[in-house]
């Protein structure tokens, strides 16, 4: 492996990183002061009900799927066949996992009395299994050290995010009040500011799938005995994993639970926006 190489890209790697918090700063500059307080922590129930569910769908199955095809990978033509199966099992795991997360979401009381987080909700589900897809497309980008490629979808991703939110926040419904419980358009705006994260994970999942093709075809593959099999080799890695953030993301659920904005508990967003 070239030192060049592996220099260029973690700087791509790092400048990522940075951009998206610039990008994640520009966002939540605009969407705060527009839906604050009580429609932000909405915002924030609906995104931390998902990222619970979300390392389920993932399973570890990235950091397995990078490692065992970092092994192989100078076999092009088995390394494509093994990651078809990984695909495979992460598109299985999604469409599992989020149809059984979006359907308990609507056993939860706060949340279906609540009109912005039921109609919120589907749209945020699409937005993180979105993400999901994305990031198990971009392995051959990181696997062939094309993390640029996966830098510049960030910024496309995030422009368009940014366009589509300011649209609407700006030039749409600027003045609109989400105080009003019978107000259709301030429900509409506020999916509108939701489906603009969506729209960001779609660009970037396009620009990602685009790309990634020219290194490996990106197909799906379901071989259920490798899934099962996978579940099984990643149970201990998964646990883990999912532990060391559930605590934070299980107070967050119960804070919606317990403080719902049905009941116009206005300061408990603090806790998200912070």
């Amino acid at each position: 492996m070239s030192y060049k190489l592996l220099v260029k890209d973690a700087f791509w790697q790092i400048a990522g990183r940075i951009l998206s918090a610039v990008w994640g700063f520009v966002v939540t500059k605009i969407m705060a002061p527009y839906l604050w307080p009580l429609r932000y922590w909405d915002y924030s129930t609906i995104l931390k009900f998902f990222a619970i569910w979300s390392a389920f769908a993932d399973f570890g199955t990235y950091v397995i799927a990078l490692r065992e095809l970092g092994k192989i990978k100078d076999d092009k033509e088995k390394t494509a066949l093994e990651f078809w199966k990984y695909t495979g099992a992460r598109y299985f795991m999604i469409i599992i996992v989020y149809s059984i997360s979006l359907w308990l979401a609507y056993f939860i009381p706060s949340y279906i009395s609540n009109p912005y987080i039921a109609y919120g909700l589907p749209i945020w589900m699409l937005f993180s299994a979105s993400f999901m897809a994305a990031w198990i497309q971009q392995i051959p980008l990181q696997l062939f050290w094309k993390m640029e490629k996966l830098t510049i979808a960030l910024t496309l991703s995030r422009i368009f995010q940014i366009l589509f939110l300011a649209a609407g926040v700006y030039f749409i419904w600027p003045n609109v009040s989400f105080d009003n419980w019978a107000n259709q358009t301030s429900l509409i705006a506020f999916c509108f500011v939701m489906f603009s994260v969506l729209i960001s994970w779609i660009v970037q999942n396009i620009y990602v799938h685009i790309v990634s093709q020219k290194i490996l075809k990106v197909k799906l593959i379901f071989d259920f005995k490798f899934i099962f099999a996978l579940i099984k080799k990643n149970l201990r890695y998964w646990l883990w994993y999912y532990i060391s953030s559930f605590h934070f993301l299980l107070v967050l659920i119960l804070l919606s639970i317990f403080y719902p904005t049905v009941e116009k508990f206005d300061y408990v967003w603090i806790w998200a926006f912070a």
